[in-house]
């Protein structure tokens, strides 16, 4: 068994968790595990899949397996390159700007030889393809990189793509079950609700969890109102979460619980779907 030592560099600062419910996804586990810690050729792996189908969960899996030991979680460069000076005793170089700091990282890591390292990098958007090719070019042994994205990067050297799948039809009626969290519901439309949310995980969640404890009657206006939407987005079902089964008060409070995050700032979906 080989331990790595982490770095997870995200937009949220929050520590890594798994979701309460995960299903289907024991097999990529595994087959990401084979290609990160097997193959020797290549150093830079990528997850890609639109939002909520679960790259960073799959990553979060990753990350907390046995066979990972996390050593610091900073979204910032420069904390993280502060973080890892002062965990081993350096003396602190002077960061003052990005560049710096990506210059000494990449002296720590080259220095750093006999620690295997596996560097995340969560929900990267386009634009960032010099600062992955940068990453990719420090050449040393036991050195890898895990970057999450919607998005394809067709342009960058010696990456290995790994695309998430949807869930099949029988893991997403399992995952709509455990999230709903009640054996008893009208089966015939959650078949067909199941199918509307075609297999994206955090859909399935966000559906399950608007309608828990709704009577029939609001199953089927979901349904009805689904219907005359020929374009869906996990947007579109985070909105109908809100307008099916939710009273006034309960806006209200969700409403609030927004007014807790910082103005302009990103806020994860998850986040959304534990309100």
């Amino acid at each position: 068994m080989q331990l790595y030592f982490l770095v997870w560099i995200d937009a949220w600062d929050a520590v890594l968790h798994l979701p309460e419910v995960v299903v289907s996804l024991s097999q990529p586990l595994e087959e990401l595990k084979m290609m990160l810690l097997k193959n020797e050729k290549v150093s830079m792996f990528m997850l890609i899949s639109p939002g909520g189908v679960g790259k960073t969960t799959l990553a979060t899996m990753f990350c907390l397996d046995r066979e990972i030991k996390v050593f610091r979680k900073k979204p910032n460069l420069e904390h993280i390159v502060q973080q890892l000076y002062q965990c081993e005793g350096s003396q602190l170089p002077t960061i003052r700007n990005k560049e710096i700091a990506f210059m000494c990282l990449q002296n720590f890591i080259k220095a750093k030889v006999e620690h295997p390292l596996l560097l995340v990098l969560d929900d990267v958007w386009p634009g960032s393809e010099s600062l992955l090719q940068k990453l990719n070019e420090i050449k040393r042994p036991n050195y890898k990189i895990l970057v999450t994205s919607r998005f394809d990067f067709p342009g960058l050297d010696c990456s290995y793509p790994f695309h998430c799948k949807v869930l099949d039809n029988e893991s997403a009626m399992e995952l709509f079950r455990l999230s709903l969290g009640d054996s008893s519901f009208p089966i015939d439309l959650a078949i067909k609700i199941v199918q509307q949310c075609v297999g994206v995980p955090l859909t399935i969640k966000v559906v399950a969890g608007s309608l828990r404890g709704q009577p029939i009657q609001i199953w089927e206006q979901m349904l009805y109102e689904w219907s005359k939407h020929s374009q869906r987005d996990l947007l579109f079902y985070l909105g109908s979460s809100l307008e099916y089964g939710s009273n006034k008060e309960t806006i209200k409070e969700r409403f609030l619980d927004l007014c807790s995050f910082l103005e302009d700032q990103r806020i994860p979906a998850a986040a959304l779907i534990d309100m």
